[in-house]
């Protein structure tokens, strides 16, 4: 391949365009993530969480007038399981959870008279829109209203949104009867097949034949939600502290521009790796531009290895948060493995450039 006068010319600028670039999302990756802000924000909820079996049993009360035992918590599809297939009804309940539990837990008389509200930090695709459609207005807006679903409820804030869930009910709607079960309430649903007896009589989902194998991000969220465990095992939910103010979504469209960019990169840096300058100003304007290039990506990939870093230390609890989180980790690491490949290609035809050097000065001399 031959030094074309537009690769030639890219050689010489490319490296200003590029640079920006890769800054403006180092930058980005390099932030740190305020993992224990909750401590230091003012609209905070009080060091007394409530368990996830706890807020369904309250919710059931409040709003069906009827208690609620493990077996129905587990039978009846309300709970979801963890990427570890275990339902943990001993850990503490979520804001995304919680909205959830409502929401299931009224169809389909909530759909008739919904409380909705719509928050800045859910994406489109999020699968909370469809519960805060229906019961998102009970639950208090945070800061720059978000919603926060890995926020945990402490007993006040669980007892403020049944509250305000009840009082519209009752305004709204006809009541539940108070005789009816969890169970039996769920059967009126329109989406019952999706909700009714669909987890075994335990704390593990069973296997069916149409389970595929795991993936490698269903692992990943798997052993995040071991880490939970382990946590919960040597400190208190209170102690848990998950970041509210961490942006998933900001860091989703970070790696989405990342990915973008070091696809171009590529490219470029095929096209300088590959082609065969003339001796002289051509070639030394390629070495300078790989080299420039090498540098960003050798920056690049050690901010990403801390962000890396930061991700991994990140404590969500909500089960999409957790997911979403697996995804990015993995797409985290093989945006890593990418710049290393791009660092070894630029490596090796450097040293070939200075081997050729090399030889011809012995050839040239006397």
């Amino acid at each position: 391949m031959i030094l074309t006068p537009e690769i030639r010319k890219y050689a010489i600028t490319c490296h200003f365009y590029r640079q920006l670039c890769f800054l403006i999302l180092v930058i980005l990756f390099s932030l740190p993530f305020p993992f224990s802000s909750m401590g230091s924000n003012s609209d905070v909820s009080e060091p007394s969480t409530i368990t996830r079996m706890g807020f369904l049993e309250q919710a059931g009360m409040s709003l069906l007038g009827k208690s609620t035992s493990e077996i129905e918590a587990l039978s009846s599809g309300i709970l979801e399981p963890y990427p570890d297939s275990r339902f943990h009804l001993d850990w503490p309940v979520s804001r995304g959870m919680a909205a959830k539990i409502l929401n299931r837990l009224l169809l389909p008389s909530i759909r008739s008279h919904p409380l909705p509200s719509e928050f800045s930090d859910l994406k489109e695709n999020s699968s909370l829109r469809s519960a805060l459609s229906m019961v998102g207005g009970a639950f208090k807006p945070l800061l720059k209203n978000r919603f926060g679903p890995d926020r945990l409820l402490s007993k006040k804030e669980a007892n403020a949104i049944l509250q305000r869930l009840s009082k519209h009910l009752r305004e709204n709607s006809e009541p539940f009867s108070s005789g009816a079960s969890l169970t039996e309430s769920l059967s009126s649903s329109p989406s019952s097949e999706n909700l009714e007896r669909r987890f075994p009589m335990g704390f593990i989902t069973h296997p069916t034949q149409t389970e595929t194998t795991p993936t490698e991000t269903d692992l990943i969220a798997s052993s995040d939600t071991s880490r939970l465990g382990r946590l919960n095992s040597f400190s208190f939910p209170e102690q848990w502290s998950p970041d509210e103010n961490f942006d998933i979504n900001s860091l989703e469209n970070g790696i989405l521009e990342l990915e973008s960019s070091l696809d171009s990169l590529e490219l470029s840096a095929h096209e300088l790796t590959t082609c065969t300058p003339d001796p002289g100003e051509e070639e030394s304007g390629l070495r300078t531009a790989l080299t420039t290039i090498r540098q960003i990506s050798f920056d690049a990939r050690k901010k990403l290895k801390y962000s890396e870093i930061q991700l991994n230390a990140a404590l969500v609890v909500d089960e999409e948060s957790i997911r979403r989180c697996a995804s990015l980790k993995k797409r985290l690491v093989f945006d890593i493995s990418r710049l290393s490949t791009l660092l070894e290609k630029i490596d090796s035809r450097l040293k070939k450039d200075l081997k050729e050097t090399a030889n011809d000065a012995r050839l040239g001399e006397p």
